[in-house]
């Protein structure tokens, strides 16, 4: 019969092993624009995001789903089937599993059970989008000259900051920026926009006592920023040369066809997996077993 658990892996281990992969990817990743292993961690994530996603369940999930089968003494017949992970940055990693054990029983006639073959279709909204995430993926990160500052690029900078109260200076950090992000301190990003090369911006900061930076929190702080330089994100044309750079394709038609046979044969594994849960559930109704 089937049984269902539901637990969480606490967020300080998923964080742990999250900023571990991320190095890991980091130190490996060959990024346009940048030197091995100095990429900005937000280009490292959002190029390689799900290659991370798919390492850290892999790393954390099988471990946990172990120890919580041996707590409540099940031995599941088969391999359990993980079907609902929800994973978000500093959060815990929450995540269902499904799985089959024996019970005593006479099975019933089920030969002549029946269940509706669902039909399988891809639309061209889905390939467009697995098509946008290779794009993102391949983007560049190109050095400007000549202009400002403006959104979504990455700004490497010189960040000197003063302890307003005690008069301190802070040590002086060189830090790469992306300009416009939404996690960025709102005033930071006013200040930086539509700066130049060579251009300094001072602005203040009050941290709260909670912040996670423990030398700032709870602190007023003068910043002085200046830009040293500006990289701007440049994505690849959608057209047969993208294809061909990819390796194993001669054109744009040939890398949609792989991206459609893809989605496809996930979906017909899900689908599977849908048709023999259902037959399980035909056969389980027949039954009267004591649980």
């Amino acid at each position: 019969c089937k049984r269902e658990i539901e637990l969480d892996i606490e967020a300080d281990e998923v964080t742990k092993e999250f900023e571990r992969i991320v190095t890991q990817f980091s130190s490996r990743a060959k990024i346009p624009g940048f030197r091995p292993g100095k990429a900005p961690r937000d280009i490292i994530k959002q190029r390689f995001y799900p290659e991370i996603k798919e390492s850290l369940f892999n790393s954390l999930v099988p471990k946990a789903l172990s120890g919580e089968l041996k707590t409540q003494n099940l031995n599941p017949v088969g391999m359990p089937v993980v079907n609902d992970l929800h994973f978000k940055e500093g959060q815990p990693l929450h995540l269902k599993a499904q799985f089959e054990v024996w019970p005593e029983f006479n099975l019933p006639g089920y030969k002549k059970i029946k269940v509706k073959n669902k039909k399988i279709s891809v639309t061209d909204q889905e390939i467009n989008q697995s098509l946008e995430e290779l794009r993102l993926r391949s983007a560049q990160y190109i050095p400007v000259e000549g202009r400002g500052v403006l959104e979504e690029d990455y700004v490497v900078a010189e960040l000197k900051g003063k302890d307003l109260k005690t008069k301190k200076f802070l040590p002086q950090e060189k830090v790469v920026i992306l300009a416009g992000h939404a996690e960025n301190e709102e005033v930071l990003n006013k200040k930086l926009i539509g700066s130049m090369p060579g251009e300094e911006k001072i602005f203040t900061l009050e941290y709260d006592k909670n912040h996670q930076n423990k030398k700032l929190a709870g602190k007023k702080i003068e910043h002085n920023l200046k830009v040293i330089s500006i990289k701007e994100k440049k994505l690849p044309a959608l057209d047969d040369e993208f294809a061909k750079e990819l390796g194993e394709f001669e054109s744009l038609k040939d890398l949609k066809e792989k991206i459609k046979k893809e989605i496809i044969s996930s979906k017909e594994k899900a689908t599977k997996q849908d048709m023999a849960e259902e037959i399980i559930k035909k056969i389980s109704d027949k039954l009267s077993i004591g649980l």
